[in-house]
């Protein structure tokens, strides 16, 4: 064999092990989700999709510098996959996201069966995008180790190459019935450093003040 056709060859493997080498989420949607006073949050609202890539629960939100391809909290770890903006996912005024169409590159640091995360920022819109996120500022964040009705898979990394769907919609949008009240709460410090613990087998968390409201889920769902 020539040494063009060794080369070839060797490129035409690398692409695609490349090309299997990522996940399309084929459907995505989250909703309707709420502010800190309980009231569904205004179309426009800015979310992130997020992976924790070390499963140890996300950092608090305070200094994220809001783009793609940033971490969370100014951390190492929780790597923001993509930036969306909150609709109308049921049609009479259940406002939530749609990330349908992202794509989880299995590389680096993500891998197979990581932890994702949704978190939304009730006051801020996308034109925040590429700024950095300061103190006092509520958000709310949420993952599941549940498969709601409509998805594949609950809230983790999978399988190199495949195409699901990932989700959480309300009961009152024909999904998890536990799922009544994804409620933004926490108050951002500037200090950051305080975790959102990971998923045990259903996390729905609002910012720094939800263990209780997870717990409290928890049971609901069992």
């Amino acid at each position: 064999m020539s040494k063009q056709k060794l080369a070839i060859g060797i490129v035409a493997a690398s692409l695609a092990v490349s090309a299997q080498a990522a996940v399309s989420i084929t459907g995505g949607l989250i909703g309707p989700l709420r502010n800190s006073a309980g009231n569904i949050i205004s179309p426009g609202t800015l979310g992130l999709f997020v992976v924790d890539q070390s499963n140890n629960g996300l950092l608090n939100a305070a200094n994220t510098v809001l783009s793609v391809n940033s971490f969370l909290g100014g951390g190492t770890d929780d790597l923001i996959l993509g930036t969306y903006t909150a609709l109308d996912i049921g049609g009479s005024g259940e406002i939530g996201f749609d990330f349908s169409g992202a794509v989880i590159n299995i590389s680096g640091n993500t891998s197979t069966g990581d932890n994702l995360y949704f978190v939304w920022f009730p006051t801020l819109t996308n034109s925040a995008i590429g700024t950095t996120v300061g103190g006092g500022i509520s958000y709310g964040a949420f993952t599941s180790a549940i498969k709601d009705e409509f998805a594949d898979i609950a809230w983790v990394v999978p399988s190199d190459g495949a195409s699901v769907s990932i989700g959480s919609l309300s009961a009152g949008l024909g999904g998890n019935p536990a799922l009544t009240n994804l409620q933004a709460t926490a108050s951002l410090t500037t200090t950051g450093g305080v975790v959102i613990p990971e998923p045990s087998s259903f996390a729905a968390l609002a910012g720094l003040a939800a263990v209780g409201m997870a717990a409290s889920r928890r049971r609901r769902s069992a």
